[in-house]
């Protein structure tokens, strides 16, 4: 299995992936890291550079299927998304959102 990760790895050039987070080394989301992915999740196009930049400095120290912040972000940050499953992200935002106003 790791020739395939490492030969992907070549092939894009982005070296091997890192291991797994421990437990004690992963990070959460602040408030307001949650609030810009919730607005570029309403439809803020202005602030799309800094909801990537949020979700590329959690990718390798939190999982990113654990939430669904970082779920959506990692559906927008790929080159090929599945956007079925970003619109579910999205709306799964939006409502949580809603629930909080």
């Amino acid at each position: 299995m790791s020739i395939w990760g490492d030969f992907f790895s070549n092939l894009f050039g982005t070296g091997p992936m890192p291991a797994a987070p421990k437990k004690e080394e992963q990070t959460e989301l602040t408030n307001d890291e949650i609030d810009v992915i919730t607005r570029f999740a309403k439809g803020d196009r202005a602030v799309k550079d800094e909801a990537i930049a949020i979700y590329r400095k959690h990718r390798w120290t939190s999982d990113p299927w654990a939430n669904i912040y970082l779920g959506f972000m990692s559906e927008v940050d790929t080159p090929i998304p599945d956007l079925a499953l970003r619109a579910r992200y999205r709306d799964s935002i939006v409502n949580e959102d809603s629930k909080k106003a």
